[in-house]
């Protein structure tokens, strides 16, 4: 319930002084995990933001009566810290239009930048009806980052989790390949789930040119001779509009964070 999310959240932000935030979805690869049907995604998602933010800005939740949640007497008083930001997690047209007037900022996932640019189109659309008591609204991406000093490390990374890339859907691969090279993925879907479970990278069956063309689509992978690169793909996305990245990193965290901190850091200040 998203009450419960709402006090984990404030007890980190108390730990934390203030620097808390959380990203609501309405669920991905877990769903079909867990054999949990995806229904009425847009509803669930808007339900609970507007009661975790009740919860953490105005600690007072005490009638809410949604469609799917309901809170009854939930009121707190919780130390006055920042309250932690609340963003959802927004792939299509629905949810981000829903997020901008519900939330303190949006994250899609895995979008390319000309999806971004597509997302930005309606996030400006929905901004009249934002309420000024929001403050302004964040936008960000989740994206993947397999960048080392070692480029076949950085490669073989990047081919094993792929298939996590929004599990290859149509809306994330088809700006990015041909019609004809989207379907052979989709009917080799088996091969990347293989070289994400087995952990080896070794997508068989899928010609090497398509994977060429995911990687560098949908991914920033390399090493740190291509940086350049690397930081171009951080300004397409401020250019696209975005004005934060959430960059998932996988294997060798730290010495990710230390390239991002040496390299990208000073590139985008």
């Amino acid at each position: 319930h998203p009450l419960k999310m709402a006090n984990s959240l404030l007890t980190l932000n108390e730990f934390s002084k203030g620097r808390a935030a959380i990203c609501l979805g309405g669920g991905g690869e877990w769903n079909a995990v867990m054999d949990i049907p995806v229904e009425r995604r847009v509803r669930t998602v808007r339900e609970a933001t507007e009661i975790v933010r009740a919860a953490c800005v105005q600690h007072d939740v005490t009638n809410y009566r949604g469609e799917l949640f309901k809170s009854t007497r939930f009121k707190i008083g919780w130390p006055e810290d920042a309250p932690p930001l609340v963003y959802t997690g927004a792939g299509r047209e629905q949810m981000v239009r829903m997020s901008v007037v519900c939330a303190d900022g949006i994250v899609l996932s895995d979008a390319v930048p000309s999806v971004v640019i597509e997302s930005m189109g309606y996030v400006g659309e929905e901004m009249p009806k934002r309420d000024a008591a929001l403050g302004p609204l964040r936008t960000s991406n989740f994206w993947a980052w397999h960048v080392k000093e070692d480029r076949e490390a950085a490669l073989k990374e990047a081919r094993r989790e792929l298939i996590i890339r929004s599990m290859l859907s149509q809306d994330h691969i088809g700006p990015i390949l041909s019609e004809e090279d989207v379907t052979t993925v989709h009917n080799n879907l088996p091969a990347f789930f293989g070289a994400y479970h087995d952990r080896s990278g070794d997508i068989r069956g899928v010609p090497q040119r398509i994977i060429d063309q995911l990687i560098d689509g949908i991914t920033t992978t390399g090493d740190l001779t291509e940086m350049d690169k690397h930081i171009a793909r951080v300004h397409e996305f401020k250019s696209a509009g975005l004005d934060e990245l959430a960059l998932r990193l996988h294997d060798d965290p730290a010495d990710a964070i230390r390239i991002i901190g040496e390299h990208i850091v000073p590139a985008v200040r």
